[in-house]
């Protein structure tokens, strides 16, 4: 893949740790040692999205994943990336992918 900036690569492997939390920009950046304007520049330059639409991204992907193999809930899905709301977590699901996350389960 792309050759990303060490900063943007270390954002990257951190959020893909912490897709079961909800952590904020400052707090991503304070472990990052690194500003939020500053990392929104660099994502926005390398990924064309600002860092928090592609954590979001990962979450979904997440989801698709679980989804897909059918055991968990969605309430239990939407617990495991971090979403205390489950509608909350459709909606974005639905944002993103174009159906309910119910209706992606039965296509797949």
């Amino acid at each position: 893949g792309e050759r990303y900036p060490p900063l943007v690569s270390r954002a990257i492997d951190l959020f893909e740790r912490e897709v079961t939390r909800n952590p904020r920009l400052p707090e991503i950046c304070a472990k990052l040692g690194t500003s939020p304007t500053s990392l929104t520049r660099l994502f926005k330059k390398h990924l064309d999205q600002p860092p928090m639409n592609y954590f979001i991204g990962l979450k979904i992907r997440g989801a698709k994943t679980l989804l897909k193999s059918g055991d968990m809930s969605i309430k239990e899905i939407a617990a495991r990336l971090g979403y205390r709301d489950q509608l909350y977590f459709s909606s974005e699901f639905k944002k993103r992918v174009g159906l309910s996350p119910k209706h992606y389960r039965a296509r797949s």
